[in-house]
């Protein structure tokens, strides 16, 4: 374990480099790395060399011995370097085993956190990184901070679980890692292997984003923070941004191709987007003036925490170059703990298919699954709605089977109860609300009257636009429980280039 990095003075520095560098790291293609340390006093200047070349040079600060150099932008390379850090009295730190490619940043509670060697493909992994050459590395930070450092300040340096290794070297550590950052980053190798892929990973189960937003992140919305030291019922932290300050604010001295996130719920919408405005900030640097993406996945499984993920979906999105997969059609209903999907594989490789389109460019896959935008009464009385998508729908074969439904909304008012037609399945989502009317006709009836009274009132008062809603879906924004909302689509779907209908339970 590397114990975290003291604030040195001038008289105590010596010479070294935080954990978020190491011997076996992956640099970022394409970006420029700021390298940073501490030397003793008077020993300056600091000087960097690759590859046996000098590269930078840095003076060193006199009050703190803190020097900072930058490795000039270079290309993917698998093959192994060296980087040789010098101070003037001829003390040395080298970083072996360095190579260059894209790295990934894999953050969140306890569906980031679920390892890999707790799933259903553990034979499969264990397999898979033996054989990736060395080219899918890692380092995950540790837990065990408190009583170190002051987890309400910000940390340049954490401890490690593991520090930089190659995945294919130490298969216990690998198989103890997120299940979730491995399966991705192995994709990532598979579409390039010519492309080194390291992986990142700091995570803490039963957490929000409460723990993981910047202090500035809660200024910005107004919210106080809380600082008095609680811990849950599994001593997991409860006070404001104390893992953003340990755990994910030293990584930012690395630059990274995209963040993974667990999409953690919150109390109230302006949090989650002002996180990642924040985070997006803190990693911007030259080559890359607005930060990396943010691609999100859906947290927890059961039908309880359908408005949960629907709400924090809608605040996530809000911030610019993010995406969100949907993953509540892998959860086992029949599960003992089925708040977890074991089906990790699964949920990363829809991860890495919606990284084609907003992290590597590719325009032909798009960067969200299907969204309702309107909806209209399509028969008389609202019996029937017609709901139209911003795209195609894909359906599996097996999804029309599917027993779920939809909600509408407009404004503050909800308008839930509906469900699929067996017929026309492709217009329906998981539940919104839970303020669903009673099961059989009278139920029925409410919610025929409430939607036919909303369908008079927006008719009389824009004729020309007709019967129209805003809608607001739940985990799964389409009728397919198995449309991930990443850009799936299988061979044998079904497509439909017209607005789809759903029946309300009548």
């Amino acid at each position: 374990m590397v114990l975290p990095f003291p604030r040195p003075s001038a008289d105590t520095a010596q010479l070294a480099v935080p954990s978020a560098f190491g011997s076996h790291m992956v640099l970022q293609r394409g970006r420029a790395t700021r390298l940073w340390g501490t030397a003793a006093a008077g020993t300056g200047p600091v000087t960097v060399e690759y590859r046996g070349r000098e590269v930078a040079s840095a003076a060193l600060d006199p009050s703190t011995g803190r020097w900072e150099a930058w490795l000039p932008a270079m290309n993917a390379s698998a093959e192994p370097a060296s980087v040789e850090i010098r101070s003037a009295d001829g003390a040395a730190v080298t970083l072996t085993d360095v190579v260059v490619g894209d790295v990934y940043a894999c953050i969140g509670a306890s569906q980031m956190e679920w390892n890999l060697g707790d799933t259903p493909d553990n034979r499969t992994a264990e397999h898979d990184a033996s054989g990736s050459g060395g080219s899918l590395r890692l380092v995950v930070a540790d837990k065990n901070f408190f009583g170190r450092v002051n987890p309400h300040e910000l940390q340049d340096n954490f401890s490690t679980r593991w520090p930089w290794q190659r995945a294919d070297a130490d298969l216990h550590s690998t198989m103890g890692s997120s299940a979730i950052c491995f399966w991705f980053g192995l994709e990532q190798l598979r579409r390039r292997p010519e492309v080194p892929v390291g992986l990142v990973e700091a995570f803490w189960g039963a957490t929000s984003a409460r723990q993981w937003a910047p202090s500035e992140a809660f200024a910005k919305c107004g919210m106080p923070e809380k600082t008095n030291g609680d811990h849950g019922k599994w001593w997991e932290p409860r006070d404001t941004s104390v893992l953003w300050n340990t755990m994910v604010h030293p990584f930012t001295a690395l630059p990274v191709r995209a963040l993974l996130v667990e999409l953690l719920v919150l109390d109230g919408d302006c949090l989650l987007p002002a996180m990642v405005r924040s985070w997006r900030e803190r990693w911007a640097g030259p080559g890359d003036a607005s930060g990396p993406p943010l691609l999100a996945m859906q947290a927890a499984c059961g039908p309880s925490n359908a408005t949960a993920r629907r709400d924090a979906t809608s605040a996530f999105l809000r911030a610019p170059q993010t995406a969100v997969v949907v993953v509540a059609d892998l959860c086992d209903p029949e599960a003992e703990h089925h708040v977890h999907s074991r089906r990790k594989k699964d949920e990363a490789l829809r991860l890495a298919l919606l990284a084609e389109g907003l992290v590597h460019g590719n325009r032909s896959v798009p960067r969200s699954g299907p969204r309702p935008v309107a909806a209209c009464c399509a028969a008389e009385g609202c019996a029937r709605l017609r709901v139209s998508f911003d795209q195609e729908l894909a359906v599996r074969p097996e999804a029309a089977a599917a027993d779920c439904g939809f909600a509408l909304r407009s404004g503050n008012r909800s308008h839930p109860g509906a469900s699929r037609s067996p017929a026309s399945p492709r217009a329906t989502a998981a539940p919104w609300s839970s303020r669903r009317p009673p099961a059989g006709p009278a139920g029925a009836r409410r919610a025929r009257a409430a939607l036919g009274r909303r369908a008079a009132s927006l008719t009389a008062r824009r004729p020309t636009r007709g019967c129209r809603w805003r809608t607001a879906w739940g985990s799964r924004w389409v009728s397919s429980s198995s449309l991930s909302g990443a850009p799936a689509v299988e061979p044998t779907a079904r497509r439909a280039r017209e607005p789809a209908e759903a029946k309300i339970g009548l």
